[in-house]
């Protein structure tokens, strides 16, 4: 087992920000539409019961 530190651990200085109060009252939709990196998708209709999918890189 090697007793090497992970590049990616917070003793190298990887940390999460503190997420503001104003982001965390946001509907999963807000989310998506304000983030960053916006993920290529479709969302399709799955039969006749009126239910959808999506499909592509989520």
């Amino acid at each position: 087992m090697s007793k090497k530190v992970p590049n990616f651990s917070l003793s190298k200085g990887l940390a999460f920000y503190q997420v503001p109060d104003c982001l965390k009252v946001l509907t999963e939709l807000e989310e998506r539409l304000i983030s960053p990196r916006i993920p290529f998708m479709a969302i399709r209709s799955l039969g006749f019961r009126k239910q959808f999918g999506l499909k592509g890189n989520l």
